[in-house]
């Protein structure tokens, strides 16, 4: 699976209504939203809202939200965490080593150390009995300028 470096709207808007200011891996105290900050996205369930709560302390690759709206299913009104705001550390649970792999990939990516990462990733559901495994591979393939909205905070 190859992934460019866009995320969905919210995420999206989150880049553009912040100044972000990644240097290197593991200095990235800027990459998560600020708290307050409220991201709207649309998926097939109808729209997601999520109310940013910043990085969390212990760790600034992860940022916090909590998620509302009908699009949320099971994580409605749940403060969920994830890795760069990318991979989501409650729904699909990783070992640590595959956590450390998403968080140096994406950070490498992030910080233009590279312009093309790839790293293994096993994931499972919660209580599903579900698990996968697969090559992760992330590319940077240039800048691109769109339009945003004016970004509140509440």
């Amino acid at each position: 699976m190859t992934r460019t470096v866009r995320f969905f709207s919210f995420s999206i808007a989150a880049l553009f209504c912040q100044f972000i200011a990644v240097t290197a891996y593991g200095q990235v105290p800027q990459w998560c939203p600020p708290a307050g900050m409220m991201m709207k996205g649309k998926n097939n369930q109808g729209e997601v809202v999520r109310t940013m709560k910043g990085a969390d302390p212990a760790d600034s690759t992860v940022c916090v939200y909590d998620l509302t709206g009908p699009g949320a299913g099971i994580n409605y009104g749940k403060t969920l965490r994830a890795i760069y705001l990318w991979y989501p550390l409650q729904n699909f649970a990783m070992t640590a080593e595959t956590e450390q792999r998403a968080r140096a990939g994406l950070g490498a990516i992030l910080s233009d150390q590279t312009k093309e990462v790839s790293f293994e990733m096993t994931n499972h559901i919660p209580g599903a009995g579900t698990s996968w495994s697969g090559t992760e591979t992330w590319q940077r393939t240039g800048e691109a300028s769109i339009a945003v909205r004016p970004c509140g905070r509440i």
